[in-house]
């Protein structure tokens, strides 16, 4: 019987609509590996019917020292929320548009994939809160779910639907606010919420943004102060009527300010609970629509999920830019 200890093995959960040439990534992923020592990869990828879960699960199942996500912020969501409670960590290649996890942890999302596939093997693992939530949705139904970046109860769960993925692909991040441009006239609706223990209020609202991480696209912080592993969510709830009520909160927003005003209130807590008080408004998930809500609660999961996130000082010693010939030969002949 053989002494020899068995190699490290990376799994690869990879949405083939993020990715441009799905057999070179592969490729390049496995020389990675086999250069760094490690076993050949399994290469696992997402369907509509499954879009992580699953594949992570095998993952799981067959004994993977760490799961890679190779697409964007849904891709990323799904196969955080199940290794949140285990040791194994998540690893981020993002393909997609916003990569909201990955800016928040100063991972590269403008490099190759496998060259952050490549730094995270070397890299360091962080441990970060997730958020979970329980909704009653229109119908009447129940679910529970997870996020991990943020979420959001009313108009931006409108525009996520409503941006079109081709849109995406042709300009990126900027196809949020051409989508939502046509909801500057939409008037705000009562919602009921409370804080942790306060006291229940109400206030007419444009939406309920609850953060567990406060860095959108272009450097934009929405939440300054929130950072994902301090047990807390960040919370903004905004009501904005009409176009110059829209100019004044986005000004205040890009200001990065922390102030509580009529447009913004801000609020730090553990647990959160809402109410739609008109018609059900539509709740997101890091981007992904979970349908229109009639209430919800979410509360944070303190240090469930680790993360290995590419360490940058790492990144320039030898052993990871050995790696790049073949990364960039392989780019070359694509």
């Amino acid at each position: 019987m053989s002494n020899t200890p068995s190699r490290p093995r990376a799994a690869i959960v990879v949405n083939p609509t993020k990715v441009d040439d799905l057999g070179a990534l592969r490729r390049e992923c496995v020389d990675v590996s086999r250069d760094a020592g490690w076993a050949e990869p399994l290469w696992l990828q997402t369907r509509i019917d499954d879009p992580g879960t699953g594949q992570t699960q095998q993952a799981l199942r067959q004994g993977c020292d760490i799961v890679f996500a190779a697409g964007g912020d849904g891709t990323v969501r799904h196969v955080g929320a199940a290794l949140s409670g285990t040791s194994v960590p998540l690893g981020l290649m993002p393909q997609g548009t916003g990569n909201l996890l990955a800016r928040n942890l100063g991972v590269s999302v403008d490099g190759s994939a496998a060259l952050n596939f490549a730094r995270s093997l070397a890299g360091e693992d962080t441990v970060i809160d997730v958020g979970r939530v329980h909704a009653t949705l229109g119908d009447g139904s129940a679910t529970n779910d997870t996020f991990l970046i943020m979420a959001g109860f009313g108009l931006d769960g409108d525009i996520m639907n409503a941006t079109s993925e081709t849109l995406k692909k042709r300009i990126g991040w900027m196809a949020y606010p051409i989508a939502g441009a046509r909801y500057v006239t939409q008037r705000p609706e009562r919602m009921l919420a409370s804080f942790d223990d306060g006291a229940p209020h109400t206030k007419k609202t444009t939406t309920l943004l609850v953060g567990n991480f406060g860095q959108l696209t272009a450097g934009v912080q929405l939440m300054p102060g929130a950072n994902g592993t301090d047990g807390r969510f960040d919370t903004v709830w905004l009501s904005a009527d009409g176009p110059l009520q829209w100019a004044a909160l986005s000004a205040q927003i890009f200001a990065r300010s922390r102030r509580t005003t009529g447009r913004v209130e801000r609020t730090r807590c553990a647990r959160v609970a809402a109410k739609a008080m008109g018609r059900p408004r539509a709740l997101e998930l890091d981007g992904d629509v979970l349908g229109d809500v009639r209430e919800m609660e979410m509360w944070v999961e303190e240090k469930a999920l680790r993360v290995r996130v590419a360490n940058a000082r790492h990144s320039r010693m030898s052993d990871v830019r050995r790696h790049l010939p073949g990364i960039l030969g392989q780019t070359l002949r694509r």
